[in-house]
């Protein structure tokens, strides 16, 4: 009751009460899935969570599931509240949520092929679609919404594709918005070195989508040279 109170509260502050319906799901019902969280179920460690791969009521989807630690309390705000609200073929989609636990568990739709440094190399054309569709869903985050949407950090570890070869962002842990009529917006410092844009670390923590432009383009670099050179 008290995640749930929290919850809708910031959903109707943040979006005006409108947002993606997804559906409650209980903790029994996740730890059958995933074996009371087997560490064989995980697919990927992020920076506070684990995202394990389940069956549930005969679909395939992907739990995040936070550490029990404060801040990971407002990456799960942060998830929930950017997520619910995303409706894009390159984000990655949530459908679930459990708030029976201290720091809910989300539940997102799956994707076969997992993180793109675990991917198989790819064809040029194959890398250009994904840079394209990347770039795509970063422009939707910085247009579609009355306060532009940054996503701060981004990296290859962010980015999933699926059995179509569709690039997924997903992880919006950091995710800010720019407060209406601002052209910045300042924060405390965050994220790892290399994948930050110099804006963010020479200003003391101020910053805009530039940031995300930037990155972009270092992250292009990187799956380039990942795929050329495996």
């Amino acid at each position: 009751m008290k995640n749930g109170k929290i919850l809708v509260v910031k959903l109707i502050a943040f979006g005006n009460g409108r947002f993606n319906p997804f559906r409650v799901v209980s903790i029994e019902e996740l730890k059958r899935a995933t074996k009371n969280f087997h560490e064989g179920k995980i697919i990927f460690n992020g920076f506070g969570y684990r995202l394990y791969n389940e069956v549930l009521q005969d679909h395939l989807v992907f739990d995040m599931k936070f550490d029990d630690f404060f801040e990971t309390y407002m990456y799960y705000l942060n998830n929930i509240l950017f997520a619910s609200h995303m409706n894009h073929n390159s984000i990655l989609k949530l459908i679930e949520c459990c708030l029976e636990t201290e720091i809910p568990i989300l539940v997102f739709e799956s994707v076969d092929y997992g993180t793109l440094p675990h991917f198989k190399p790819l064809q040029f054309t194959n890398r250009l679609k994904i840079a394209v569709e990347i770039t795509n869903a970063i422009a939707y985050l910085h247009f579609r919404f009355p306060k532009p949407i940054i996503f701060r950090i981004i990296k290859l570890w962010n980015i999933l594709i699926d059995e179509q070869n569709v690039a997924k962002l997903f992880d919006f842990s950091l995710f800010v918005s720019i407060p209406k009529g601002e052209a910045h917006i300042k924060d405390a410092g965050r994220g790892i070195m290399g994948f930050v844009a110099l804006q963010y670390v020479t200003t003391q923590g101020c910053f805009n989508e530039k940031c995300d432009v930037f990155l972009l383009w270092c992250i292009a670099i990187c799956a380039f040279d990942w795929t050329e050179n495996n």
